[in-house]
């Protein structure tokens, strides 16, 4: 009996302290694997790489137009190995091709130092998977834009005749445009984030340019209409002139007909000082009350240098964006702004070419996750298909994960190494309370502070989470506690079951001896 007892005591122990194992999902990998969430993981995969040139976002339009990002029908259809972006046999065989095209070498040894994949032993059957198919259509635009000089335009107008003349000669230019600009290619994000848009107003940019701008920022401000997002707008030359702070009480309507008025918006006409107007949204930032957790973001369009400031925007924790427009801006100047992230570093031919960049930076600035405090519990919406991204630090004792939802339904994925998880690729899905178990090999880095400012020698895991809109409404709750405080809440509340059981076992024993 006293094993008996002692069995059970074992168990329940063990359930209490047991992690929540984790599997990794990579459907980019999966045969016939469809839907837009895997075609978004393969594109991040393949930017991150950082071998190929900026594709303008063609790739992504590519595969919306083609196949539905592989929900149409005839994608995987009997003998069609194109896979999600439809790529002909002839392009594949070109992409094989090192003797026509020599670029190629170099890319085959950056793709199979990269992802272990021998190119010339590739079948086309292959395609089959979302990541080859990919990764393929890539080569083929590369091959295109350097290898035979054309370049990939922006507008997306103009994108379609490119589509057609070098990538599908039989697709329809106005089928290409309506999936290009349809939501369920380019969806909308709210945000719940905090924005300052600092807009180059010097002598340098033209009457009609600055026009341009103008209704580039009345766009911009409108693709978070109805959402949580805070913004600020700036118009900057050798001074900084406030078109409306982060805490304004205007309307989402208001702010759009303040970017386009010529007096709240004005065109300053001297030198470019864009050091003064960082500082100004810096300080803009630290003066305003803030959310806990909600992401401080810079977004800077200039068409001419820039001062050495980003340091001290990465220092006071706020993400910078940097949109570069015309033949004066230098690239390395731009990264000063971005601290050296390449990814956050934009560059456009022309301010015509803003015209539709409002939906690209309306994508990535949302994807900046947020970052709440141990124990603070953040209350937030989604429609359908929007998407909300965390990131929490995981301690040696794990990370206890609650979500609830008092209206609609969601669905949460988490990753360790994806800062924006999905079905596609995550480490685990989130269900109700999730508990998140801590992982050595996993560490980014080193003595850092986690959400709650409290500082540790040990190694930082970081874990990233997203939650995701299903029905058209929905209202839920997210939560992040210390696995161990939650664990021996339970544990001493089940530790006094246990003793009683003990109890009555060793009473029964007594009775039956």
């Amino acid at each position: 009996m006293m094993e008996a007892a002692q069995s059970v005591l074992m168990l329940l122990l063990f359930v209490v302290h047991s992690p929540t194992n984790f599997a990794q999902q990579d459907a980019t990998m999966d045969n016939r694997a469809a839907g837009k969430s895997v075609v978004d993981a393969v594109i991040k995969c393949l930017d991150r790489a950082s071998i190929f040139p900026d594709d303008r976002n063609i790739l992504r339009r590519i595969a919306c137009a083609e196949t539905q990002y592989g929900q149409n029908a005839i994608t995987f259809t009997e003998s069609n190995w194109g896979g999600i972006w439809q790529v002909t046999a002839a392009d594949f065989e070109r992409t094989q091709n090192t003797g026509r095209y020599p670029h190629l070498v170099h890319l085959h040894d950056n793709i199979k130092t990269l992802w272990n994949i021998q190119w010339n032993s590739l079948d086309r059957r292959d395609l089959l998977k979302p990541f080859y198919s990919g990764l393929v259509a890539r080569l083929v635009l590369t091959l295109t834009e350097i290898a035979e000089n054309k370049p990939i335009p922006v507008l997306i107008s103009a994108q379609a005749g490119y589509w057609q003349a070098y990538y599908n000669p039989l697709g329809s230019l106005p089928a290409f445009q309506t999936a290009a600009t349809s939501n369920a290619c380019e969806s909308q994000c709210l945000g719940r984030l905090d924005i300052c848009i600092m807009m180059d107003s010097s002598g340098s940019i033209g009457f009609l340019n600055f026009f341009l701008a103008r209704v580039f920022l009345k766009d911009l401000l409108g693709s978070f209409e109805g959402g949580s997002a805070r913004a600020a707008l700036v118009v900057f030359s050798s001074t900084v002139h406030l078109t409306f702070p982060l805490d304004t009480n205007m309307t989402w309507s208001e702010k759009r007909l303040a970017a386009l008025d010529t007096k709240l918006t004005p065109h300053l006409r001297d030198n470019t000082h864009t050091a003064a107007a960082i500082k100004y949204c810096i300080d803009m930032f630290n003066s305003t009350p803030s959310i806990p957790g909600v992401p401080k973001i810079n977004l800077v369009i200039t068409d001419d240098t820039v001062a050495n400031t980003a340091p001290l925007a990465a220092a006071v924790g706020i993400t910078s964006f940097a949109v570069g427009v015309g033949s004066e801006v230098v690239l390395s100047e731009l990264l000063q702004i971005t601290d050296n992230n390449r990814d956050r570093v934009h560059y456009l031919d022309n301010f015509q070419d803003l015209a539709e960049f409002f939906r690209q930076l309306n994508r990535e600035t949302c994807e900046i996750p947020q970052t709440p405090r141990i124990n603070d519990t953040i209350s937030d919406s989604l429609i359908r298909a929007e998407r909300r991204y965390f990131r929490y630090p995981v301690r040696e004792e794990g990370i206890h994960i609650r979500i609830s939802t008092t209206a609609g339904k969601i669905a949460a994925y988490y990753s360790y190494t994806e800062t924006n998880p999905s079905d596609a690729v995550n480490d685990g899905k989130i269900d109700g309370i999730t508990v998140i178990p801590y992982h050595k090999a996993r560490t980014t880095s080193a003595s850092r502070l986690d959400s709650a400012g409290s500082s540790s020698d040990l190694p930082l895991v970081e874990v990233y989470i997203t939650v995701v809109g299903m029905s058209e409404n929905n209202n839920y709750t997210i939560q992040g506690t210390t696995y161990m405080t939650n664990a021996v809440s339970v544990a001493n509340y089940l530790c006094k079951i246990v003793l009683f059981i003990y109890g009555c076992l060793l009473l029964v024993g007594s009775v039956l001896t």
